[in-house]
């Protein structure tokens, strides 16, 4: 009786493709083999395997250069951020009366924070005109920004150009964008304003957490400097 003929499989790339998986060291001793292998180049030339994959080495090597640069870069703006904060929050706590906390934020937004236009409105409270600082009677404020007073988070990005007239006043002109912090203890009790002359300096998808932090240290610490004026 003849033998069976064995079987035959015929081979597809996705076969290959899965034994290699299997077995990667295959090159290891076939080094002539890996070189005469040769893969399209984005120039239309032919490159070897090898150079193949020490081109996209690099690549990644490149890649991973740029995230840990960018990683440096941001660990760096934090540690600034956190420095610059620290010095304010000191200063706020050694201020002995509402002149000196309105002076502490307005010096520190300058010098720390390279703020260009900043405003303090203080909402139905008396308040004396100290630097950029003033009271604002709170259906004047709800007339012209009452939508920024509703919100309970910080509102970054373009104002209309009411909204701008209204918190920065002659300054106006020069605010492209600007950051809206509601200052609240257990009510609204005011808004920091602070404005830029760049357009995509402050944008509606920017972190905020530093001006929550500042409005939350303001708005626990000014019911008490208004209540001794």
């Amino acid at each position: 009786m003849s033998a069976k003929p064995a079987e035959t499989h015929s081979l597809t790339a996705d076969t290959v493709a899965e034994w290699l998986q299997h077995n990667p060291d295959f090159f290891a001793t076939r080094t002539d083999l890996l070189c005469q292998m040769q893969l399209p180049h984005e120039t239309g030339a032919a490159v070897s395997l090898v150079e193949r994959q020490v081109g996209l080495l690099r690549d990644r090597n490149h890649e991973l250069r740029s995230r840990m640069q960018a990683l440096l870069e941001s660990a760096r703006t934090n540690d600034r951020l956190f420095e610059n904060s620290r010095k304010l929050v000191l200063a706020l706590l050694e201020a002995q009366n509402l002149e000196q906390l309105l002076v502490a934020v307005e010096e520190s937004l300058s010098r720390d924070f390279q703020a260009e236009q900043y405003q303090i409105l203080i909402l139905d409270r008396d308040c004396p005109a100290i630097g950029q600082a003033r009271s604002v009677p709170v259906e004047e404020a709800r007339a012209a920004i009452g939508s920024l007073m509703d919100s309970q988070k910080p509102v970054c990005g373009i104002l209309r150009d009411s909204e701008c007239t209204f918190l920065f006043g002659d300054q106006a002109e020069a605010v492209k964008s600007a950051a809206i912090v509601p200052l609240k203890d257990v009510d609204l009790i005011g808004l920091l304003a602070i404005g830029n002359s760049h357009a995509d300096h402050f944008q509606r998808t920017m972190g905020t957490l530093f001006l929550e932090y500042l409005a939350d240290i303001l708005g626990r610490l000014l019911p008490r400097m208004l209540e001794r004026e």
